[in-house]
């Protein structure tokens, strides 16, 4: 999160001067954003879609241009001189779909704490059964599209159940911990003598353990986190 985090909106448009293109950015007053951009840039502005308010509206558009990003076409403004970032070569279909989906997962589902780190309810949920298995190519964003579709959606009773009992498991003994300890540092160092294992990176992604609600839980599966 940025410290500035505040509540506004996604807003998207097109100008003649970028035939193809679409602007993606945020603002808490997007037509006053639109005419900083016609007497800054001296663009012949169209609106294509402005978004529900987002709680965070920051967070939502860095999320949303990160989804686009593979179709990202930087452009040089003879106007200000400054370089944009903030246009993309998509149709308008799917670039409303995606500032939605991301603007109603922060609204309606709350996922990150006061700190601004994610729940840790959403982050044992994308990390553990929502994380794609197997994973798809870096390259297939239908695929990844279809994945952030699903692994977005409201916690089921499941889920719920499942975290749960992960919350409500025992703590080790002290003796199991101390054989945990022995282990991890025999395990540490056999892996400082030994090249890792194939299978166990994979699109540069290297999984091993992770402390969630001070659980230690072992990742079982090996994949792109998209």
């Amino acid at each position: 999160m940025t410290a500035d985090e505040k509540k506004g909106y996604i807003y998207i448009f097109k100008c003649a001067e970028r035939p193809g293109l679409l602007k993606l950015g945020c603002s808490a007053n997007p037509p006053r954003r639109e005419d900083q951009h016609r007497q800054r840039c001296g663009l012949a502005t169209t609106w294509v879609h402005v978004s529900n308010c987002a709680v965070n509206m920051k967070r939502a558009e860095k999320l949303a241009k990160l989804d686009l990003r593979h179709v990202q076409k930087d452009y040089r403004c003879s106007s200000c001189s400054q370089t944009h970032t903030e246009f993309f070569q998509v149709d308008e279909q799917r670039a409303k779909h995606v500032a939605d989906r991301w603007v109603a997962w922060i609204n309606d589902h709350k996922p990150y704490a006061a700190d601004g780190s994610l729940t840790p309810m959403w982050a044992w949920l994308l990390d553990f059964p929502r994380a794609p298995r197997p994973a798809f190519a870096t390259l297939d964003h239908a695929a990844r599209w279809a994945h952030w579709d699903a692994a977005l959606l409201a916690p089921s009773r499941r889920d719920a159940r499942a975290f749960a009992d992960l919350a409500e498991a025992p703590p080790a003994s002290p003796t199991r911990r101390a054989a945990a300890g022995r282990r991890s540092s025999a395990a540490a160092a056999d892996a400082a003598e030994t090249p890792p294992s194939p299978a166990a990176t994979q699109n540069g992604n290297t999984y091993h353990h992770t402390t969630i609600n001070k659980l230690v839980v072992r990742r079982d599966f090996v994949g792109s986190a998209g």
